[in-house]
């Protein structure tokens, strides 16, 4: 398994390829970054309130750390000075709360759609990996009960789906622990 995750871009196919420099489409990608993540609607938002950026409102984009983002597979950062321009806080909030995001979540969705069906193999390595660690676990410690600290939030939810699917077992015990940590 590998312990760096690299991240290329594929021009034809719009897309982020995780740990290979050709995109399942058969053409060659060019790298992107050693850390990336998806950009929700609701960032998306938020980030071209505070820069004006309209590229922020089309197109895929994808972030990484130190505020830099990518369009298209193009980089740009920003720095953290767009914070301290917000005057109306309250409008801001509002603004967010009060948006339909349903066409951005159509398009969204289709995106991360891509994403996966571009980076299945990948994927499947990762699912398969992680869930021998399960397995080797719950060997390793046989007279324990098995039990999940859930939060609900998504790192929690993908721990115990894969938990669940790992060990084939859809009653393994849950309980609720929220440490209030969000990243």
């Amino acid at each position: 398994m590998e312990d760096i995750l690299r991240t290329f871009w594929c021009d034809v196919c719009k897309v982020p390829i995780i740990n290979n420099n050709i995109c399942t489409c058969g053409k060659e990608t060019k790298f992107l970054s050693n850390d990336l993540r998806p950009v929700f609607p609701e960032e998306r938002k938020l980030m071209f309130y505070l820069t004006q950026d309209k590229n922020f409102l089309n197109g895929y984009v994808w972030a990484s750390k130190g505020l830099f983002y990518y369009f298209n597979g193009e980089q740009k950062k920003y720095s953290l000075d767009i914070f301290n321009n917000i005057s109306q806080t309250d409008l801001l909030i509002d603004l967010l709360q009060n948006q339909n995001l349903n066409e951005e979540y159509e398009l969204f969705n289709k995106e991360i759609s891509t994403f996966v069906k571009n980076n299945s193999l990948r994927l499947n390595e990762l699912q398969y990996y992680s869930s021998n660690i399960v397995k080797e676990s719950v060997k390793q410690y046989s007279s324990s009960l098995p039990i999940i600290s859930f939060s609900g939030g998504k790192d929690s939810t993908v721990a115990s789906h894969l938990v669940i699917t790992s060990l084939s077992n859809p009653s393994i015990l849950h309980i609720f622990g929220d440490q209030c940590v969000n990243n």
